[in-house]
């Protein structure tokens, strides 16, 4: 049985940000959602690409727009 069709974000969104210093993973996913004008849980449900190839780090920088260096640097581990 097929699933049905729905659209996974693989780019860089229309409106990027940069993360606060300090800032979480969750708070970061929020503003990015609010400025893109679409429900958090959209960007939280990784396609099978993204998930497999790239850590948690590297699909922000995707979504955001924004170098590895700068999420490791605001987003504490």
């Amino acid at each position: 049985m097929n699933r049905p069709f729905e659209a996974v974000v693989f780019r860089p969104l229309p409106r990027p940000l940069k993360p606060f210093p300090q800032e979480t993973e969750a708070s970061f996913l929020d503003r990015l959602a609010t400025a893109n004008a679409m429900p958090v849980q959209r960007l939280q449900r990784h396609s099978h690409w993204l998930e497999s190839r790239l850590g948690p780090v590297g699909r922000l920088s995707v979504l955001s727009g924004q170098p590895q260096t700068s999420i490791r640097y605001a987003i504490p581990r």
